[in-house]
């Protein structure tokens, strides 16, 4: 990981709630970085990290749920953003199914290989 970035990245985010992912994200910083845990894996799953290097090149780890957002003020700020062509969320779609395709789209969804998946109705 640190092969691209000489040295480790600053912040490296986990999005996908996949344990090997949040352990190549922690893998990829620099001492004194931060791994920010975003996914929301199934209860129970665990990730492996090196105490060792979290203690020693003081490493943090953290969790956020939303982001800290209040989704009841957020989620319209977000709506009126996009609306107005100023928040690019078409570009998160990776795949779109129609309603005949459900089964795909779960499964697309559960494989980890898709980025947003969309149903259209």
């Amino acid at each position: 990981m640190r092969g691209i970035v000489p040295g480790g990245v600053d912040f490296a985010f986990e999005a996908l709630g996949r344990p090997e992912v949040a352990e190549q994200a922690f893998a990829s910083v620099r001492d004194g970085g931060t791994t920010v845990l975003i996914g929301q894996p199934p209860m129970g799953v665990k990730a492996g990290f090196d105490v060792y290097d979290a203690t020693q090149f003081e490493h943090r780890i953290l969790g956020s749920n939303m982001g800290g957002a209040v989704p009841a003020l957020d989620i319209p700020r977000l709506a009126r953003l996009q609306a107005e062509g100023l928040l690019d969320v078409a570009s998160l779609v990776t795949h779109r199914f129609g309603l005949e395709d459900i089964n795909e789209a779960v499964a697309m969804t559960a494989s980890g290989e898709a980025g947003r998946v969309v149903i259209e109705l």
